[in-house]
């Protein structure tokens, strides 16, 4: 919903934001083959991104992973070639 010292006055702009990166992230997102159909709905990790002015991702933190080194390994080489 935005921040308390922030200027908007809805969250729109911020949901856009959001989608772009997220939209971003799943072009360039392979998940390996090897991780069953089954097991891939319920991984997920929580991620830190820290994204430039211009909009490319300039560090990233895996805040916590999944469990899965693949998986953590796939979603690390996103961001690594993510723009």
């Amino acid at each position: 919903d935005g921040d308390a010292a922030g200027t908007a006055d809805d969250a729109a702009e911020g949901d856009r934001y959001l989608a772009q990166v997220v939209e971003a992230l799943r072009r360039g997102y392979q998940l390996p083959t090897t991780i069953s159909q089954r097991e891939r709905l319920f991984l997920s990790c929580k991620l830190r991104l820290f994204i430039s002015d211009s909009g490319e991702i300039e560090r990233f933190v895996i805040e916590q992973g999944s469990g899965n080194e693949q998986y953590d390994r796939a979603v690390e080489a996103t961001l690594q070639r993510t723009k």
